[in-house]
């Protein structure tokens, strides 16, 4: 078997006129050992127009000088991706070393510096992809969120609650809601139109994929960025809400974690007041509670996880709250 998938592995990379001595399959890509040192190769599963902003995205960024991300590699060719036996496929240098550990200050803060490079060298990158591009968007997607909660609330009274976790949800939908309420008119008089206004000209570019595995720190203690397939037009605040909001159930909403995260990213560019209000807004939408309801209600995860997921969102709640009050303050 191994040896099927050694071939299966070279019959793809001829195309980039590479040989592989030995290829590992991790998670959902190959590691590969080239002449030309080790190479992450995996299937791009995006539609055309999807594929064009990525990969072009990622030729920008090396243009730009920006280093510490997974770079594209090119075909003798000069083609972006390769098409065997009806499937696509990239391949990029890969990137050595581990994720990042979210309790380590300094790796946080590293982190923090990673996303500032990516976001000065990811400004000014076009590409027309209508879908690609949210600036602008957080009020109706906050709307469409609240209307949702409105609208599963209403279904479980009318029906009953089927399970633990549905009372819960009755219990707790009310409050969350009016969290989101709140959020959403602090936003209408924030300065938010005035910034994407003005992105509209920078276009500024989020990865939109802050998850703790597609953030590797290397040997040299630098953080890596890798899976670009969600990037898109957005306020640049926007990744570090999400860094936050994906990294509080493992750090307890700890203020420690997020200013070292904003201090790292402030050493490489400067968030001004505004950019941190918007900041604390998007932590303040009860964007994780919207998630685990549309996972159940549109999903159909299990009641058991409904009930333990809502659970853990409740717990962290006093938390996030104390977080949302000093974050961004001396």
């Amino acid at each position: 078997m191994a040896g099927d998938n050694l071939f299966q592995v070279n019959s793809i990379l001829i195309h980039w006129g590479l040989t592989a001595k030995k290829a590992r399959k991790i998670r959902s890509a190959w590691r590969a050992e080239t002449g030309q040192g080790f190479k992450c190769l995996k299937q791009n599963n995006l539609a055309p127009d999807s594929s064009d902003f990525v990969l072009n995205l990622m030729l920008y960024l090396e243009k730009q000088g920006f280093r510490n991300f997974e770079r594209l590699n090119v075909t003798p060719g000069n083609l972006l991706s390769v098409n065997v036996n009806n499937l696509n496929y990239i391949l990029t240098d890969w990137i050595t070393g581990s994720e990042v550990n979210l309790k380590n200050p300094e790796q946080v803060r590293e982190t923090g510096r990673a996303y500032a490079e990516f976001h000065l060298a990811a400004q000014g990158y076009r590409c027309q992809i209508p879908m690609h591009n949210h600036l602008g968007q957080w009020p109706s997607a906050w709307d469409e969120m609240l209307s949702n909660f409105s609208s599963w609330e209403k279904d479980v009274r009318a029906r009953g609650a089927q399970n633990p976790g549905e009372h819960l949800f009755l219990y707790t939908a009310g409050y969350f809601r009016e969290q989101g309420e709140k959020s959403f008119r602090a936003l209408e008089a924030s300065a938010y139109q005035a910034l994407v206004q003005a992105a509209r000209g920078s276009l500024p570019v989020i990865h939109h994929s802050c998850y703790y595995q597609n953030l590797i720190i290397d040997p040299h203690d630098q953080v890596n960025l890798i899976d670009f397939e969600r990037s898109k037009h957005d306020l640049a605040v926007h990744d570090l809400a999400q860094l936050i909001n994906r990294s509080a159930r493992k750090t307890k909403w700890s203020l420690e974690h997020g200013r070292s995260l904003l201090a790292g990213y402030e050493e490489v560019r400067r968030l001004d007041p505004a950019e941190l209000q918007l900041l604390r807004l998007l932590l303040a939408f009860p964007y994780r509670y919207w998630l685990c309801c549309q996972k159940y209600f549109r999903e159909s995860s299990g009641g058991k996880w409904f009930e333990e997921h809502l659970a853990v969102l409740i717990k962290l709640e006093t938390w996030r709250q104390l977080f949302l009050q000093q974050i961004g303050s001396s």
